[in-house]
């Protein structure tokens, strides 16, 4: 949907039901949200209040040191290294889950956010041949390395879509990953809003002629 084809659509007269996780895009093109959870809705209000009540209700609950994410799976850990990470660099990861009861994991996918709510990235790790299946009190490590990370550089926060044989749900702001410039590489200073979501590095010259 562009954002010409939304003013006619408004001078119009028209209602237009746009469903997405892209908080930017929900802040730029809708006048109302309505949360919905688990089929049911949880609120019909403004946009900035809809979008707080949203991220509460995705936010995942603390128990002792591991965080619920449904009846099925705890998570146990998220790290990188090294943190914060540095633009262009390698970044290693850890993900650890422990099920709660018998699963069978068919999705599951990093999720990252800028701070201004738009998704940037994802790190899809689900099996390529087969899902993960879990018995009671099993662990499941995934672990691996992003190669030459090129988010510009600011914070982001991580998050974990999960979909399994009986569950699917976003679960938000379960680790904080901060990039870094490259020390001794300087980058022009724009707005946040101006910077996009992926930084590019480029060998160059430059020339000039009469």
């Amino acid at each position: 949907m562009s954002f010409e084809n939304e003013r006619c659509n408004q001078q119009e007269g028209r209602t237009i039901l746009f469903v997405s996780h892209q908080l930017t895009s929900v802040r730029q093109l809708c006048r109302r949200a309505i949360v919905i959870r688990s089929g049911q809705i949880v609120a019909d209000t403004d946009v900035e209040n809809g979008i707080t009540q949203y991220l509460a209700s995705s936010s995942p609950q603390t128990t002792g040191a591991t965080v619920d994410l449904g009846e099925e799976l705890s998570l146990v850990s998220l790290n990188f290294l090294p943190e914060p990470a540095v633009l262009f660099s390698d970044v290693t990861f850890n993900l650890t889950l422990r099920a709660r009861n018998a699963c069978n994991v068919l999705d599951l996918c990093l999720l990252f956010y800028t701070e201004q709510g738009q998704r940037a990235a994802i790190l899809d790790l689900r099996n390529q041949t087969q899902s993960y299946e879990l018995v009671r009190g099993r662990i499941l490590t995934l672990s691996g390395k992003l190669n030459r990370v090129c988010l510009v550089p600011g914070k982001y926060e991580v998050g974990l879509f999960l979909r399994t044989s009986t569950h699917m749900r976003d679960y938000l702001s379960l680790k904080t990953l901060e990039i870094r410039p490259q020390l001794g590489r300087a980058l022009l200073s724009y707005a946040a809003e101006h910077m996009g979501l992926a930084a590019l590095d480029a060998d160059f010259s430059a020339a000039t002629t009469d």
